[in-house]
């Protein structure tokens, strides 16, 4: 339930407080860039390693019930996504750190591949884990949060694969507010036992 809340917390007040980041201009991704570049690769490592342990957490709680068996999987994934683009930080671009050229990297390092890999693959395996809920709670016959599972899953992915540069800082970091909201909330659901079967 904390993954969330502290990846933002953590993006938000570098975001707000790293000299030459402009949060509307430059994706949070490039706040793994520079001398302090350890911070944000620190967070998406604790987030993803959180996800996961929230993963093997939902496999333990919904064992033989409905989502208990690929839920969990997608969610580890969507942790390992997570850590593959913190290892793997992007390259330098969009006037990041101060003095880059504005604008995508023209060359992309194999680094730079493989963390939108990993940024990839997280969404990916997010949505998929969203299916997996939204037909858990459609047994359950639980229709508002079928409805918000469903609309978060397509809200996400539209923000984070829309094509083209323009807008990307803002939309990315809206995807990882639906994402994480999400989870939190999820983890809140069945901590305190308010899903009929948890």
């Amino acid at each position: 339930m904390i993954a969330g809340p502290i990846f933002i917390i953590v993006a938000l007040i570098q975001a707000f407080t790293r000299a030459g980041f402009n949060f509307t201009h430059q994706p949070i991704s490039f706040l793994s860039l520079g001398n302090l570049g350890w911070i944000q690769i620190s967070n998406f490592l604790l987030s993803g390693l959180l996800v996961i342990a929230f993963a093997l957490g939902i496999g333990r709680v919904l064992r033989s019930k409905p989502g208990g068996t690929w839920g969990p999987w997608f969610l580890g994934g969507l942790g390992l996504g997570l850590i593959v683009a913190g290892l793997f930080p992007p390259d330098a671009g969009f006037g990041y750190p101060v003095g880059t050229p504005d604008g995508p990297p023209a060359v992309l390092t194999y680094h730079s591949a493989l963390h939108g890999t990993g940024f990839t693959l997280s969404f990916v395996f997010f949505v998929l884990a969203c299916i997996v809920f939204v037909r858990r709670d459609a047994i359950r016959k639980d229709w508002g949060r079928v409805a918000y599972t469903a609309i978060t899953a397509v809200a996400a992915l539209t923000l984070s694969m829309w094509p083209g540069t323009n807008g990307v800082a803002l939309r990315d970091f809206a995807a990882a507010v639906f994402l994480w909201t999400w989870i939190t909330l999820q983890s809140a659901w069945l901590i305190s036992g308010l899903t009929k079967d948890s």
